[in-house]
């Protein structure tokens, strides 16, 4: 029996970022983007940035970070969560007092190859939660950084 780990050495990594922690957070927006599971019928949104400052050492100043909602998982409860919490982010990045403002055509060109909400940076402040089934993970709100600051 071969072990698990003979090949190991020749493993290439891949340049994903790592997912932002639980801190206070000033995000510069690198790319946005959606991208369709190739295993299964889930989309996600991704949001990739630079950290401008930290609360958490593990995230520091100029670290590449990433935040992620699975925007399509077949869950219609899931599904809905995810889409508040990403237009509740959009809202944030791009000031938008009212999110009705935030339409499909919104998503679509922000997530489009030019990329326009690159160089835009937003507030964030993420919290643990645990799950029901005992499991963890980071919840977070945005909030918009003053043009005169961008």
């Amino acid at each position: 029996m071969s072990n698990v780990w003979d090949d190991f050495g020749s493993v290439e990594t891949d340049d994903r970022n790592p997912f932002l922690g639980a801190g206070r957070y000033r995000l510069l927006v690198e790319e946005l983007k959606t991208v369709e599971s190739s295993t299964s019928d889930r989309v996600f949104f991704i949001a990739e940035f630079t950290v401008e400052t930290s609360s958490n050492e593990m995230h520091p100043v100029g670290s590449k970070r990433t935040w992620m909602a699975t925007v399509k998982s077949g869950k219609k409860i899931n599904d809905g969560i995810a889409k508040k919490n990403v237009k509740n982010f959009v809202s944030a990045l791009l000031g938008e007092d009212d999110p009705a403002q935030i339409d499909g055509s919104t998503m679509q060109k922000l997530c489009a190859d030019a990329q326009p909400a690159a160089g835009l940076s937003v507030f964030a402040e993420g919290s643990d939660v645990e799950t029901k089934s005992g499991g963890e993970f980071t919840r977070f709100r945005f909030f918009p950084v003053p043009d005169s600051e961008q």
